[in-house]
């Protein structure tokens, strides 16, 4: 994960550095980014822009998908072992 800068800020030698997340959308409550913001490569290299605010609901959602699959997983795994 990266935070984002403005483009207007500038390095010690005259560059725009970091990334500008301003006019993007949030990958999560779709709302326009001013920075700084988060933003985040996906699997196939594509940009996620965040919300700093909406980072920790996005992670407490996935930490529950995520939960929810191993519970169901070990629950078939009882049922397979007990004969249910």
């Amino acid at each position: 994960m990266s935070v984002t800068k403005q483009v207007s800020e500038f390095d010690e030698i005259g560059t725009t550095f970091g990334l500008s997340a301003g006019g993007q959308q949030c990958f999560f409550c779709s709302e326009l980014l001013v920075d700084p913001a988060v933003m985040w490569y996906g699997g196939t290299g594509q940009k996620l822009y965040l919300h700093a605010d909406c980072v920790p609901q996005l992670c407490a959602g996935l930490l529950r998908d995520m939960r929810e699959i191993n519970v169901s997983e070990n629950t078939a795994s009882l049922s397979d072992i007990k004969g249910v």
